[in-house]
């Protein structure tokens, strides 16, 4: 199987060492013949404004045609917003695949990171130990969006069909459980195609 990470910025190595722990290739994707044969595509955290400038169109155009033909997308943070149907009071471009509305930053800043366990039920337990950098909050769903998980009242996990978002980095921890979801996505996705 052969999975692609978004490596323009951001948190990329992470979720590629998080991909090698669970014995998978990790793919870098920068340029649209990047995305030849792979089966998922990570949208890691950074900024998502300077992913957007450094994404040429064709990249673009390259993805949307990915997820029209129904592959998986794990995004986490940044990766989430690029995701997003609308963001709050922002006419950045986004994807608008994943039918939520998110507000950029609003936690606070870098000094108001935290991280908390948070029981996610597809995963069980233990809690999963979720970090949040600078995280982006999920204001709305629709309800072809599955909330998986929450903080208080704050939804921090959706899937919607091929899609798996958080506002945390799994990649930051040493639990394995959401990328092999999303590597269970993509291999039942690869046995659908073949």
């Amino acid at each position: 199987m052969k999975i692609g990470i978004l490596a323009l910025q951001g948190g990329f190595e992470a979720h590629a060492g998080m991909l090698a722990r669970l014995n998978q290739t990790p793919f870098l994707v920068k340029k649209q013949k990047d995305m030849e044969g792979i089966h998922g595509l990570i949208l890691p955290g950074g900024e998502s404004s300077t992913n957007i400038k450094l994404m040429d169109e064709s990249l673009q155009k390259e993805i949307a045609a990915f997820y029209s033909k129904g592959y998986p997308f794990l995004a986490t943070c940044a990766g989430l917003i690029l995701l997003a149907k609308n963001i709050t009071n922002s006419e950045q471009f986004r994807f608008g695949f994943l039918d939520i509305e998110v507000k950029r930053n609003a936690y606070g800043n870098q000094r108001e990171s935290f991280s908390e366990d948070i029981f996610i039920e597809p995963l069980g337990k233990p809690d999963f130990h979720c970090v949040f950098i600078r995280a982006p909050k999920i204001e709305k769903t629709s309800e072809k969006v599955a909330v998986l998980a929450q903080i208080k009242d704050n939804i921090i996990f959706v899937k919607e069909n091929n899609i798996l978002a958080a506002s945390f980095h799994p990649e930051l921890t040493q639990d394995t459980r959401i990328h092999q979801m999303f590597l269970n996505m993509c291999e039942e996705k690869k046995m659908y195609t073949l």
